[in-house]
């Protein structure tokens, strides 16, 4: 890397707003991204997008924090 600090982001909204559209657009561009998902079955949601956009999962680390 050439030492820039990559963009931190919080993206919120409602179901279908396009979060995970725009976490993919971030893979594409090649930015490493880590990613804490609060939806349930957001993670098959992710796989099915990058699977669709041919977006590599390489750079993709995901972790899962259900509301209680």
């Amino acid at each position: 890397m050439n030492g820039l600090q990559p963009p931190s982001v919080l993206l919120q909204g409602a179901s279908g707003s396009g979060k995970t559209s725009s976490i993919v657009t971030l893979l594409l561009a090649g930015i490493e991204v880590f990613v804490i998902g609060t939806e349930p079955g957001f993670v098959d949601s992710l796989i099915d997008r990058c699977r669709a956009l041919k977006a590599p999962i390489d750079k993709l680390h995901w972790m899962t924090v259900l509301p209680a």
